[in-house]
């Protein structure tokens, strides 16, 4: 269409002198309607939802083509169909440029193109077909087969075709950007809803000996097979099918950092912060028991206060597990479902459930020893974001005095980030290689030696303006703010974790394993269940000549 409307607003639509042209130019607009003024003539009709299928009668109306009257629909510019035609325009004006003959290049070419049409007996087969065609094109998201699904069925059985598109839109709102969300949520739906869904499916007909006819799990390969056979249940509506899908990717969107909306009265201000640090520590697979949790709050008795509780069972196992790499990932959507069978299974509710859930938890957890061992190694190297999580723990622990400026060290987005007191730069300042010792090639040894370790680490705000300073200077670095007030931004910031340094004299290799001594003794108190654990891992350490004690 955007091809037709250059030639028109170029004035090159060609005369029947020009039998060619105007068999060429006839061509490409009997591919978008035919001769009779019907709706019906519409060659191509897209998808009802967003009403895709109205903006493309309009734009076709807009260039002539379509004489039907057309209802108005709001902010009709900005939609998805004008917005592609502005495109396309400006890409037709911008390849012709003042070369006039380029435009009937252009539709001899797209006239060449064939459509083949091609049926298959369900969507799932063609998400199989689209890879195999399409493989250095970007393939189709799990979410778009879903979609798919969902549009059809509402499509099938007489339902609100626009509704349902505007619900989509809301899910997708709700899942941000990141396609590998979409799918996760997906997938992490069905795991904490496979009950109900199964319930409804033997309930509808679609009988079998398994627990879970529909499948165990929801992994990559079954997903669209599953969603498929929730969406065409029997006496189901599958608008009120996107409906629970809506209010289940609120609850999803809550927990992954997406949203900042409330959701019921379980959301607290405690509760956004422990989630913060549940991602720091990439617990994402716990939203499978959240989400159930969240949900079903009333027939679980479940309220902000043990919601919270279990969220900081769960982020020190989380935490352990980045840490240890230790229990394996692909067990931990089985640990999580298996737990919302047993609570469903013995029914129960409030304490009871928090108290399985550390239970389980504490007995897949990773053993302290190791978590110490690995402690004592170039953590920075191995789990930044553990390390980054458990620094900021230990200053919460030992009671923060940022009062330079007053920042919650767990706000999303937050600028706190590791700082390596010995820089990581592979040049070392001459200043700082002197102070690890004065044969240049000695130092650097001991800096790849200590400089990922714990002990070398702190947290700043302004990393970039400490980068490969002094030591010094880094104690003592200020700012200036707007209203001229001066801030420490330096090992005086009133940070715990910079109580030492700012009185050091020098920075080498026996203050930073003194000072990885009281940080993984700190560590451990804040990873430990009991206080057995930690002397027991200190224990087996000192047994090893470890550093620390």
């Amino acid at each position: 269409m955007a091809i037709l409307n250059k030639i028109k607003d170029k004035g090159l639509v060609p005369n029947a002198d020009d039998r060619t042209l105007t068999e060429e130019y006839a061509g490409l607009q009997n591919r978008l309607m035919r001769n009779d003024p019907t709706l019906e003539s519409i060659v191509i009709s897209p998808q009802a939802e967003e009403y895709n299928d109205i903006s493309w009668q309009i734009l076709l109306k807009e260039n002539g083509l379509n004489t039907l009257g057309t209802e108005s629909i709001p902010n009709i510019k900005n939609r998805r169909m004008h917005t592609a035609f502005a495109f396309y325009q400006k890409s037709i004006e911008s390849y012709i440029s003042d070369d006039n003959e380029k435009i009937w290049e252009l539709l001899r070419k797209v006239n060449s193109l064939v459509l083949i049409d091609i049926n298959v007996a369900s969507v799932a087969d063609a998400g199989l077909l689209f890879g195999a065609i399409n493989y250095r094109g970007e393939p189709l998201t799990i979410t778009d087969l879903v979609k798919n699904i969902v549009i059809s069925e509402v499509e099938k059985k007489e339902e609100n075709v626009e509704n349902a598109g505007e619900i989509w839109k809301t899910i997708k709102d709700y899942l941000g950007e990141k396609t590998q969300n979409h799918e996760r949520f997906l997938r992490y739906n069905y795991d904490a809803f496979r009950k109900e869904y199964n319930n409804h499916a033997v309930g509808s007909g679609q009988t079998s000996s398994q627990e879970f006819p529909l499948g165990h799990k929801a992994g990559k390969q079954n997903v669209i097979t599953i969603y498929e056979k929730i969406i065409a249940i029997k006496n189901e509506s599958p608008s009120a099918f996107l409906e629970d899908l809506s209010t289940n990717a609120k609850i999803f969107s809550i927990l992954i950092g997406e949203s900042t909306e409330e959701y019921l009265d379980l959301i607290d201000d405690n509760t956004r912060k422990l989630l913060n640090k549940l991602r720091m520590t990439e617990g994402l697979f716990s939203v499978i028991l959240l989400m159930r949790l969240l949900k079903n709050k009333d027939s679980f008795d479940m309220n902000a206060k043990l919601i919270n509780k279990i969220l900081d069972k769960l982020i020190v196992f989380f935490a352990k597990k980045s840490i240890t790499n230790s229990p394996a990932s692909n067990t931990l959507e089985d640990l999580f479902m298996d737990l919302i069978k047993k609570i469903e299974d013995k029914q129960l509710k409030a304490d009871n459930i928090v108290e399985i859930v550390e239970q389980k938890l504490e007995e897949k957890s990773s053993d302290m020893t190791l978590v110490a061992k690995a402690l004592n190694g170039d953590a920075y190297l191995e789990f930044r974001n553990a390390v980054n999580y458990l620094l900021r723990q230990v200053e919460e622990n030992n009671e923060p005095d940022t009062n330079e400026y007053s920042k919650n060290l767990w706000i999303e987005g937050s600028k706190w980030s590791i700082e390596h007191i010995l820089p990581q730069d592979d040049k070392l300042p001459n200043g700082w290689s002197k102070a690890l010792d004065e044969d240049k090639e000695k130092a650097g040894e001991i800096q790849a030696e200590v400089v990922h370790k714990i002990g070398n680490l702190t947290l700043t705000d302004y990393n970039s303006n400490l980068a490969n300073s002094s030591f010094e200077s880094k104690q003592n670095a200020v700012v200036t703010k707007e209203d001229g007030t001066v801030s420490n931004i330096g090992f005086n910031n009133g940070l715990w974790l910079n109580k030492t340094l700012k009185d050091e004299k020098a920075w080498n290799k026996d203050k930073i394993e003194a000072r990885q001594k009281i940080l993984i003794k700190e560590m451990l108190k804040a990873l430990a269940y009991s206080e057995d654990e930690i002397t027991d891992a200190i224990k087996i350490i000192d047994e090893e000549r470890k550093i620390i004690k």
